[in-house]
């Protein structure tokens, strides 16, 4: 029997390249002009010593005064030492005592 030859014939499953964009020239920085330089950045706005909320049921508008992030902190050590004086342990009312005073406060509310 004789070997049958069959012709491979070219189907569009095969699939061709696809043409490549051309590259963008890179471009060197050039010196013979004018350089730009940026801005300086702005300052950063210092933080309102009030802060305005407005109850979204009544539409009430209150306005609060925004403690700093250093009376906001002896605050929350003032409330912790409370807590441990009601619970009895002295040692830690002791511990925060120092961080208070390092902070110069008492444990008083000034």
């Amino acid at each position: 029997m004789a070997a049958r030859k069959t012709a491979a014939s070219s189907t569009s499953t095969e699939q061709t390249p696809a043409p490549k964009e051309p590259e963008a020239p890179e471009s060197e920085p050039t010196t013979d002009g004018p350089t730009t330089e940026e801005p300086p950045a702005p300052e950063a706005p210092e933080a309102p010593e009030l802060e305005t909320a407005t109850n979204v049921r009544t539409g009430e508008t209150v306005v609060t005064p925004r403690p700093t992030l250093e009376a906001a902190y002896v605050d929350a050590l003032r409330r912790e030492r409370a807590g441990y004086v009601t619970y009895g342990r002295t040692d830690r009312v002791a511990a925060v005592d120092a961080e208070l005073e390092r902070w110069g406060a008492t444990a008083e509310t000034d």
